[in-house]
């Protein structure tokens, strides 16, 4: 099937879409809102609005906010850090087809290409998004690459797409991060309806991934942007190597959660880290699906 491309995706007249949420008899159908802006996906979830996983804006506002609150990936090599697909690069294209959207860009500063591809999950008791970025050295040279890649902001689930507009501020005293070591699972304490009765809420999104080298889960944003509210510096890592992230203290409740995974690996012809964020009604399932990709 033919992929329709798009070079320099980020400077030509904005457009958007979405990736289908087809997931066979056996599956749970996530929607993928994406535009051609950042690194595409603008949000994603589950049923409507009110199970979005990155928290929704209509077109005109993705358009504006997926390059910052969207999916990052941060390089260093050598102490320097660079962003990949920032709008000012150049050496950039966008294919979508039917199943998949795929991004390229080539790093001429570091000599290498990336590609980040995303699907979603068929065939499974879960639901979710698919994320694959691979790294291809240009040259002969050893590359020692250090890599944080994943989302700047990431929402718990049972969200209502109305409070999260209106007292976003307040609802962050609900939120909690859970480390599963193999996953972080993201959840509300409680229920959040104006009510009497209080629920306890035990289902949840989560992110797991999986690289060559040795990982660690970054779901605070302070590790990385330090005290840079506007996510766009990551102060966190320039001045941090991989070793000091890993070890560095995180806030897991009373604030938006990150999706982030921090790696760090030797890049001689090519390498991929792949991710997946989804839903699930417990830890178990994920628990079950992780050992069955591992075998």
């Amino acid at each position: 099937m033919k992929a329709y491309k798009v070079l320099q995706y980020q400077k030509q007249k904005p457009f958007s879409g979405f990736l289908p949420g087809i997931s066979g008899p056996l599956g749970i159908p996530m929607w993928s809102f994406y535009v051609n802006r950042g690194q595409a996906i603008a949000s994603f979830g589950v049923r409507d609005k009110n199970g979005s996983l990155m928290e929704f804006y209509p077109a005109n506002l993705a358009y504006a906010y997926t390059s910052i609150n969207g999916f990052r990936t941060f390089v260093k090599l050598n102490g320097v850090v660079k962003e990949l697909f920032l709008e000012t690069d150049d050496h950039q294209s966008m294919e979508v087809e039917a199943h998949q959207i795929k991004l390229t860009q080539t790093i001429e500063e570091f000599n290498i290409v990336v590609k980040v591809t995303y699907a979603t999950l068929p065939n499974a008791p879960i639901a979710g998004l698919l994320r694959k970025v691979s790294f291809t050295n240009l040259d002969d040279k050893e590359k020692h690459l250090e890599i944080i890649d994943g989302l700047t902001q990431f929402l718990p689930s049972g969200i209502d797409h109305g409070a999260s507009k209106s007292i976003s501020n307040l609802l962050q005293s609900w939120m909690q991060v859970d480390d599963y070591q193999k996953f972080i699972f993201l959840k509300l304490r409680a229920s959040t309806a104006d009510s009497s009765e209080v629920n306890v809420s035990e289902d949840g999104h989560f992110y797991h991934y999986q690289t060559p080298g040795d990982l660690a889960y970054i779901y605070d944003y302070k590790v990385v942007f330090n005290n840079d509210t506007t996510f766009k510096t990551p102060y966190g890592f320039i001045e941090s190597s991989f070793e000091t992230l890993k070890k560095t203290a995180q806030t897991a409740v009373n604030q938006v959660p990150s999706g982030f995974v921090a790696t760090t690996f030797t890049l001689k012809t090519s390498q991929a880290i792949y991710g997946i964020y989804g839903y699930a009604s417990k830890p178990a399932q994920i628990s079950d699906m992780i050992s069955q990709f591992s075998d």
